[in-house]
């Protein structure tokens, strides 16, 4: 297998354990209080990052008060944000449902960027925003508009924190951002959940629901993390744009197939419409967004 390939099954692995997460937060969020589910994310996350991230680590002595500040609101926003976001969403929501809003989360990236950037965004990634906006609406109309702005919450969650990290590159690496910024996000949780454990309890979660925790901890977050960095490393910054698709297709794919949810026509019809708006961003914009969550 040559370099390049390699690389691109690197990059494409990473983006199908992404959207493996909506389905398994979804599990999640039926057996786990909110705030507890998301401490206990973060914690194992944490656990399966430092390996990977132990040998930067040292470097956080040298970071700024300023650097903190951003890497504390790395935490609060992409991992706390997120993980809230995404639990309340799914509440409401289906893990197809779910799938469909986060899956427009590039063309936000995408939009982001520009507006960071001080451009106008590209006429392409305006098309694909509208695009994406008639999906959401699709669901918002046909499900719960509740649950689909907590979605969005948690897909602009996961943008800023893209933002972020794009930022924070030069000083400290994908990974052990991600490490420290989960360790924070875990130590912001711990009062809340501690609170909502005594209040609630749990609804006595058996191997399959901690197994599904377990997943969308060190899997998607740590696991599918190191798969995606590792290939945009050996890249030199160019991602096959078709890595962007995957999400959608591997989420749907779990949805389906492990918690038996059934594809509507009107899901069918929001899903076409995130897929066009994501060919229209990939075939037009250069600019692509890097996943960091």
């Amino acid at each position: 297998m040559t370099g390049t390939r390699r690389t691109w099954w690197w990059l494409a692995a990473g983006m199908a354990v992404f959207g493996t997460g909506v389905p398994m937060a979804k599990i999640v969020s039926a057996y786990f209080p909110v705030y507890v589910g998301s401490g206990i994310r973060l914690v194992f996350a944490v656990l399966a990052l430092l390996p990977f991230a132990a040998i930067e680590l040292p470097r956080v002595e040298t970071l700024t008060r300023r650097n903190w500040l951003g890497l504390s609101l790395a935490a609060l926003v992409g991992m706390v944000g997120f993980s809230v976001f995404t639990l309340y969403a799914l509440l409401r929501l289906s893990a197809i449902e779910g799938v469909i809003v986060m899956g427009t989360t590039p063309i936000v990236s995408s939009i982001a960027m520009a507006l960071v950037a001080r451009r106008r965004p590209r006429q392409a990634a305006l098309l694909a925003a509208a695009l994406a906006g008639l999906a959401v609406l699709v669901v918002a109309i046909r499900g719960d508009a509740v649950g689909v702005a907590l979605m969005i919450g948690a897909a602009i969650s996961a943008t800023i924190y893209t933002l972020i990290a794009d930022r924070a590159q030069p000083i400290i690496d994908r990974i052990s951002l991600a490490c420290i910024a989960a360790f924070v996000g875990a130590v912001l949780l711990l009062p809340l959940g501690v609170f909502q454990l005594i209040d609630r309890g749990l609804a006595s979660p058996d191997l399959p629901q901690w197994s599904a925790l377990v997943w969308w901890g060190p899997g998607v977050l740590a696991i599918g993390s190191v798969l995606w960095h590792r290939g945009v490393d050996r890249s030199r910054g160019h991602i096959p744009p078709l890595c962007l698709t995957i999400p959608p297709f591997s989420g749907m794919l779990v949805a389906l197939a492990l918690l038996g949810e059934s594809l509507r026509w009107h899901d069918g019809v929001a899903l076409a419409l995130v897929y066009l708006g994501l060919i229209v961003l990939i075939r037009n914009d250069r600019s692509l967004p890097h996943r960091s969550t």
